[in-house]
C-alpha cells in the first residue's frame, strides 16, 4: 500500500532569481534539483519556488527550505541540504 503524503511531508524550497544569485550558480542548481526530483519520483515532496531579488546578494546565491535561509551555495550542495530536509521532515 502506498503511503500518504501529508503536508509535514512536503518541503518548499525557494531559490533567489535576482541577476547575481543566479549568475553565481542559482540556476544550476535549480537545473540539479529539478533533474534530481525527477529521477526520484520526489516532484510531490518538494514544492520548488523561484522569488525576486532578496537583497543579499553579495551572499548569493542564497535559497530557503522550509523557511531557513541558506546563503552562499554551491549548486553541489543544495542536492544534499534538501535530502537533509527530507529525512527530517
Amino acid at each position: 500500500m502506498e503511503k500518504m503524503i501529508t503536508n509535514q511531508d512536503i518541503i518548499e524550497v525557494v531559490f533567489c532569481m535576482g541577476s547575481s544569485c543566479f549568475s553565481r550558480g542559482g540556476n544550476r542548481g535549480l537545473s540539479m534539483l529539478q533533474a534530481y526530483l525527477k529521477e526520484n519520483d520526489l516532484e510531490t515532496r518538494v514544492i520548488v519556488q523561484g522569488r525576486l531579488c532578496q537583497g543579499k546578494c553579495q551572499d548569493g546565491p542564497n535559497i530557503a527550505i522550509d523557511g531557513k535561509h541558506y546563503r552562499s551555495v554551491d549548486p553541489g550542495v543544495i542536492l544534499d541540504l534538501v535530502k537533509h530536509h527530507l529525512e527530517n521532515c
